[in-house]
């Protein structure tokens, strides 16, 4: 299943209210599995850049199917994955990425820009449980585990949780 515009723009409609929630002039972009963005959006005062920095993020975890935050922690201590990693447009090690993941296949990301990596990772992450929820309501298939069994995948030989991602969840 591809990710389709409908989905994408509820995501970054989604990532820009949590940014103003939290004062955050935030830019965000989904993109699908080639990296492509199929939705952007950015509060009125961020600058273009950051959706440049937002369309990375997505891109990084719509191509290892983990967090950018979760990519930064398994490569940071091997140099020449981490040199690989930065070297390799147009991916991001900064935090503010995660994955989407529909039918518990990834078919996308979600990349956002603007604040400290930290509130970007946290708007991201919100983002995502809110349109989790929206589906959990309208299709019970879509039921939300919990951490504990969000899927893992093997990562560069380290197990990687997809944090908060079951089945039709996201992470």
């Amino acid at each position: 299943m591809a990710i389709t515009h409908s989905i994408a723009d509820t995501i970054v409609k989604a990532a820009i209210l949590h940014g103003r929630r939290q004062d955050v002039t935030a830019a965000a972009v989904v993109c699908d599995l080639a990296g492509n963005p199929v939705a952007t959006a950015r509060d009125e005062r961020a600058g273009p850049v950051n959706l440049v920095a937002a369309g990375s993020k997505a891109a990084t975890a719509a191509n290892f199917g983990a967090t950018s935050e979760d990519v930064f922690a398994v490569v940071k201590g091997d140099e020449f994955l981490n040199d690989s990693v930065i070297a390799t447009p147009p991916l991001s090690l900064l935090p503010g990425g995660a994955p989407i993941i529909l039918d518990g296949r990834v078919v996308g990301g979600l990349g956002i820009a603007g604040g400290h990596y930290s509130q970007d990772h946290t708007i991201a992450l919100q983002a995502l449980a809110d349109w989790t929820r929206a589906l959990r309501h309208a299709d019970p298939r879509f039921a939300f585990k919990s951490n504990a069994d969000a899927p893992q995948s093997n990562f560069y030989g380290k197990n990687v949780i997809v944090t908060g991602a079951r089945g039709g969840s996201v992470s």
